[in-house]
């Protein structure tokens, strides 16, 4: 490779050996520019890896590029074939050149100060291996001087190319240009740096990427918009710590000629709220020597704490520069001067107090500037806490004015071109305020004296503009760039504005951070400004309007951020810290010295590889299929909680309440035992019981519990409340963390007994409320299963026992001395619940004992549901009050404060008027305010227990509705989770439109009659508050229909589906055929039915036991015998007999006759009403079951029936087609006649579907068809 040299380097080619370095010359003229290469000696047509060690010769060419004289240059060259990367190193300073050995890639580092780029290389020194073979490679000859080496045509060296280096420069170079007033040093460096090639410099692709320093994070567009600019630490050039527990804020700091030097270099004047205050001349610090001493120029202790400093012409008579210090309750104006020191005591500067204006009112903030428009001099502007603006043309005070609607003082700019006055009030808007109105307002006190400043001075007036941001403001700045039109910079909370002075918004910035600061100053580019701003995230930030151009990481968070240029540096950016760091700083980077790890090549096998990788694959996709979605638990915990609740009352008791409308209230102790597989820390125990019931503590902190160690902690249970709990159940929750340090929680619930909330009484024979509760075993004695409440009774036998609640009435439980029948009654209807829940509980836990396994409980009277519906709307009533209360409540509170403000406003006038009766007003209206708050408490005292008795009751009537139709445990628990979804009454959710919408849901799915019910999904409307019950009652009403039909409740979405039927060995079945097509709508089910039960009542008919002997020895026989039955005179006799003497059909239904055929025939027809030439077509919405007792009661003739199931003498049907003929007798109509006419059961259980219930039956019902 050839390339021209100067007289430094000339053309001749020089030998470099591999960690050797050529002979020291004199200073080469390079700029910095990396250099891709070939050697040319080595013979580049050999295979395999070529590896060059130390002793082996290199011969390069070095080219000549003219530009500027960096400290270092590195040239960097890479031979494709054998993937090895060498580098030359140039140093200029030495004259030094060293060649050596690329581990990876270069990493390029950029420093602003130079306004060039260093490169620093990562090297690697290649270790010598002696036991490799010399066959590997050529070892290049030594070419003679002055002769020059080219590379092989075959492969020619590649032309210089510059990589990105020269965008970054230009980057680095455009930023000093627009932090700095002059950028001439850095342009020549730029315009040099950019004359190369633009293409890129990788000879092999191989992709060169500079390392984040660890302060930096993330990238961003360069401004030239298409290379990435990495984000690293500020580079300090200058720093000093101030004080110590010393405060500083945002006016603390300010850069200017303070001192008139006339040099126009900046000194830094720091301020606290201690009071000092400091003047600082920065210069250059060498690397590891502290800030000097002589970079202080002044330290003054005043008096008062310094709010805001400022540096402008303040004094009349003068242009020069003079400080302005704010104070609390004073404005200084003080003269800096400096005076030439002698030998080593250096130069000594003074602070002069030129005057002070005493201020009335405490200050907040001040601006300056050449308010109306005079040249050569600087006005202040003073906003104190209260709002008020106060104006001083220097010497002198010249009026004061007051802010409209002020509440909080905000921060205040100046704009010169409008010559207005911006702030943002604590309405979260920006208000513009002309120095013209402010200054010629009728009312303006224009007393000179300061020190006679009125307190009632100037009115409120309105703002040239107004603007809602909708946030609070951090600070506002006014930067004079063009005096043809000017922006308003504020910066808020979430947002930094940019506003023209018209109050109009030119662009807005959404800041993903907590802002600190911000300082807008003037851009390169036409028509920009750019933006300093620092954040809580230790992030200094350059933005040109809204694009992000720079960013770097600063040691603290700034509270105020100046620039600066000093003797050494121009365009410095100088933070303050609330600590009092005080820094300056330019925005380079700093090298990162970490190498990577060497790796060792090796061939790949890719078929091995993809092998591996299916095997792999294959294993990932059988763990996916198999896992769980949900974890699976562990099968111990690390924490296992168990409660004992003692079987004996206490003896003393720990109730809060001693007694209750005169019974004694006991307590009972409760123990729980906490055990620890493993150490776990911060266990916290927990205890819950539901109101009115209280414990004595429910929080615990056990100590860090060992590996298998236990804790028993124990606390008394009692009834703190004057009325009956709904749920004896209590919950204990131990919260801890793992020995892996994760949070976990372990629960456990424990049962109070029934004594602690009622006691023995006497019984009692009549009570309001009564329900009945079947048994299928003989009856027990009651004071076996309620040992506890034995003591007192009354009856020996114990066929009755009662229960005095301690907050409630008596339930009384009366055992029937015949029947397998329990009576629970009592004057209260929610009390019934605990006493018919243990009662249940307990017969279960007594017959299990017995090895008893068939028995069970039942109910068959009615559902109460008038009754719980009564408990419903008392509930409603309540709410309703309190809705009531709270809408009067806050029309009272409204009229209060109107009252208040009107007295207010009378109290402050100097002329005092008439109260006309206000204070009456006022004195009545906190009366009512008082009395609805007392009754609203008084209300929300009774919701609470009107919502335990809703509970209670609610309990109730899901144990009675479980009974009544024999639901699991699944499907209580889906009704329960139905009615009782909420532990508590809020305002914003009640349990009336829980309840339902949950019924509702369940009336869609699972409870519904066609699929195209099922297929019409809820209404994602927000619940809210019904206006009646009326609704909720007709859902929880059809609810319980649904169920007593055999519906079944599920969760899943065949919930409808027909349960699957067991056919007998004997039968086979036979498809049905569907003539009519099944439309089966809620309403209209309804519907007919009303009409069906309201025009043809139910009548039974009986019939004598018929003559034939027969016995039926299979289903079969007797479905054979059905079908060739023909009419029988003598059931027409007993059919007219039956209609005349209604009795002889009762004593006929309760002697059964085993020896006669019972026949269920279930007739499926289509729920559709319609009129057709005067002919009634009644088609029944659900199955018809029909019985015959014996083949000679029905004459009829069935076709294609299906036999379903057989279950001992009882044969069961399901017919697609039938035709039937009946006498006159029996409703005047034959079925072949009038075919539209539907037929009806007449039977008290024909509506059981399930084959197995017939067998129970104790007598035999006759069945008959009748028409309408």
């Amino acid at each position: 490779m050839n390339g021209s040299c100067n007289a430094v380097l000339d053309k001749e080619e020089h030998v470099l050996k591999l960690g050797e370095s050529f002979e020291k010359r004199a200073k080469s003229s390079f700029h910095t520019i990396r250099y891709d290469f070939k050697p040319a000696s080595i013979d580049t047509s050999c295979e395999g890896e070529l590896q060059v060690g130390k002793g082996e010769e290199v011969t390069i060419t070095l080219p000549h590029i003219p530009g500027s004289t960096p400290p270092m240059t590195v040239f960097k060259g890479n031979k494709r074939p054998y993937q090895k990367d060498c580098v030359l190193i140039i140093n200029h300073d030495t004259g030094d050149f060293v060649l050596e050995k690329l581990s990876s890639s270069i990493q390029v580092k950029k420093t602003r100060a130079e306004g060039s780029s260093k490169i620093q290389a990562r090297i690697e020194q290649q270790s010598v291996r002696a036991s490799q073979p010399s066959s590997q490679f050529r070892t290049p000859t030594k070419p003679s001087s002055g002769v020059k080496t080219s590379p092989s045509k075959d492969n020619p060296s590649p032309e210089p190319q510059l990589d990105d280096i020269k965008r970054e420069l230009r980057a680095e170079v455009e930023i000093i240009e627009q932090m700095s007033s002059s950028g001439s040093s850095s342009s020549d460096s730029a315009s040099c740096s950019g004359s190369g090639d633009d293409d890129s410099l990788s000879s092999d692709g191989e992709q060169e990427s500079a390392n984040l320093h660890p302060g930096g994070g993330g990238n961003v567009r360069g401004p030239g918009g298409s290379s990435e600019m990495s984000l690293f630490k500020a580079r300090e050039w200058w720093s000093a710590v101030l004080g110590k527990g010393e405060e500083f804020d945002q006016g603390c700091l300010c850069v200017g000629d303070v001192d008139n030097s006339g040099s126009g270099y900046d000194k830094v004047v720091v301020g606290s709220y201690m009071g000092m205050l400091r003047i600082f001349a920065p210069h250059i610090t060498r690397p590891g020597e502290q800030s000097g001493a002589d970079a202080q120029l002044l330290e003054v202790q005043l008096r008062d704490p310094i709010i805001q400093v400022e540096v402008g012409k303040f004094v009349s008579c003068s242009e020069l520069l003079h400080l302005a210090v704010l104070h609390p309750r004073k404005l200084s104006i003080y003269a800096v001067s400096g005076t030439a020191g002698n030998v080593e005591h250096g130069d000594q500067y003074q602070l002069r107090l030129v005057y002070e204006h005493n201020l009335q009112r405490t200050a907040c903030n001040m601006t300056y500037g050449a308010f109306g428009g005079v040249t050569g001099h600087h006005f202040i502007c003073i906003q104190s806490m209260d709002g008020m603006l106060m104006f001083f043309e220097q010497e002198s005070y010249s009026f004061g004015r007051f802010l409209p609607g002020f509440l909080l003082p905000g921060p205040l700019g100046y704009c010169t071109r409008t010559d207005a006055f911006i702030t943002v009030s604590s309405a979260r808007q920006v208000e513009c305020y002309r120095y013209e109105a402010l200054a010629v307002a009728t009312d303006a006190d224009s007393r000179q004296n300061s020190e006679q400043q009125s307190k009632n001075s100037g009115k409120r007036l309105t703002a040239e503009w107004t603007l809602v941001l909708g946030e609070q403001a951090l600070d506002i700045y006014v930067p004079s760039v063009s005096p043809s039109a000017s922006s308003i910079f504020i910066l808020g909370e979430r947002n930094l504005f940019c506003l023209r002075d018209n109050g109009q918004i030119r662009f807005m910035k959404k800041l993903e951070y907590n802002p600190g600061c911000f300082l807008p100053y003037a851009s390169v580019s036409e028509g920009t400004t750019n933006i300093l701003l620092a954040n809580h995230n230790n992030m200094l930030l350059v933005y040109q309007d809204t694009t992000l151009k720079w960013a770097a990481q600063l040691a603290c968070v700034p509270v105020a951020v100046r620039i600066a240029n000093f003797p050494d540096l121009k365009g410095l950016v100088v933070t303050l810290s609330a600590e009092g760091h005080l820094q300056c700083s330019y925005m380079g980077t700093d090298p990162s010295f970490f190498t990577a790890p060497k790796v060792d090549a090796r061939e790949v096998n890719y078929d091995e590889v993809d092998k591996e990788m299916k095997a792999l694959q294959k294993v990932i996709r059988e763990v996916t299929r198999n896992q769980d979605i949900i974890p699976k638990a562990e099968a111990e915990d690390d924490l296992a909680v168990t409660a004992l609740v003692s079987t004996n009352l206490d003896d003393v008791s720990q109730a809060l309440i001693p007694e209750i409308n005169g019974i004694h209230v006991p307590s009972v102790t409760v123990k729980v035992k906490v055990s620890s597989r493993f150490a776990v820390q911060s266990a916290k125990m927990s205890v819950c019981v539901q109101p009115p019931l209280a414990v004595t503590q429910d929080q615990f902190v056990l100590d860090s519990l060992g590996s298998g160690s236990q804790v028993v902690v124990a606390f008394s249970a009692f009834l703190n409340g004057h009325y009956t709990p709904a749920d004896l159940t209590g919950d204990v929750a131990v919260s801890y963390s793992s020995p892996t340090g994760v949070p976990r929680v372990t629960q456990c619930k424990f049962v109070l007994p029934l004594c602690l909330v009622c006691c023995p009484t006497t019984a009692s024979k009549n009570a309001k409320y009564k329900i009945t509760v079947d048994t299928n075993k003989p009856p027990i004695n009651l004071s076996e299963a309620f040992p506890e409440f034995a003591d007192k009774p009354e009856d020996k036998e114990g066929n009755a026992l009662a229960f005095q609640f301690i907050a409630g009435s008596r339930v009384t439980v009366l055992a029937s001395k015949t029947s397998q029948r329990y009576r629970i009654q009592s004057e209260s209807f929610e009390d019934i619940w605990p006493v018919a829940k243990e009662l249940v509980q307990r017969f279960e836990q007594h017959f299990a004992k017995l090895g008893v396994n068939d028995f069970r409980n039942s109910f068959s009277g009615p559902i109460p549901l008038a009754e719980y519906f009564e408990i419903v709307d008392h509930h409603f009533e309540l709410r309703l009050n309190a809705q009531k209360y709270q809408d009067l409540l806050s029309e009272r509170a409204v009229q209060f404060r109107a009252i208040q403000r009107r007295l207010l406003t009378r109290f402050k006038d100097k002329t005092p008027a008439p109260l006309q009766n206000l204070d009456t007003l006022m004195e009545g209206t906190y009366r009512q305010v008082i009395a609805l708050a007392d009754a609203a408490e008084e209300n929300r005292a009774c919701l609470v227990q009107a919502f335990s008795r809703l509970r209670s009751s609610t309990h109730l009537l899901i144990l009675l509705v479980s009974l009544w139709q024999g639901l699991g445990i699944e499907q209580t628990a889906i009704l329960e989770a139905t009615l009782l979804p909420l532990l508590q009454d809020t305002p914003q959710l009640g349990w009336e439109e829980s309840v339902d919408a949950a019924v509702s849901h369940l009336l869609r799915t699972c409870l519904s009659r066609s699929p195209k019910d099922q297929a019409i999904s809820l209404s994602t409307s927000q619940l809210s508050m019904p206006k009646d019950t009326s609704r909720l009652k007709k859902h929880i009403t059809l609810l319980c229909d649904r169920i007593g039909r055999g519906g079944r409740l599920s969760l899943s979405s065949e919930a409808n589906a027909p349960a699957p039927v067991m056919m007998p060995a004997c039968c086979e079945a036979v498809s049905e055929s569907i003539i009519e097509e099944e439309e089966d709508l809620s309403l209209q089910q309804e519907a007919t039915e009303k009409i069906i039960m309201k025009k043809q009542p139910s009548k039974k008919a009986k019939s004598k036991t018929g003559s034939t002997k027969e016995k039926k020895e299979s289903s079969e026989k007797g479905f054979k015998e059905i079908k060739k039955e023909s009419k029988d005179p003598t059931m027409e006799k007993d059919l007219k007999e039956s209609r005349k003497d209604p009795s002889r059909e009762n004593d006929s239904a309760l002697e059964p006759d085993k020896e006669k055929v019972k026949l269920r025939v279930r007739v499926q027809f289509s729920a559709q009403c319609a009129r057709r030439r005067r002919r009634r077509r009644v088609r029944f919405p659900e199955p018809l079951f029909l019985c015959a007792r014996t083949s000679r009661n029905v004459t009829s003739r069935l076709q294609d029936a299906d036999p379903i199931s057989v279950t001992g003498d009882i044969d069961v049907f399901r017919l697609s087609r039938f035709r039937a003929s009946f006498p006159k007798a029996i409703g005047g109509y034959t079925w072949e006649k009038r075919p539209g006419v539907v037929a009806r059961a007449l039977a008290a259980h024909s509506c059981l579907k399930e084959a197995a219930r017939f067998r129970n039956l104790p007598e035999i019902h006759v069945f008959t068809l009748t028409g309408f």
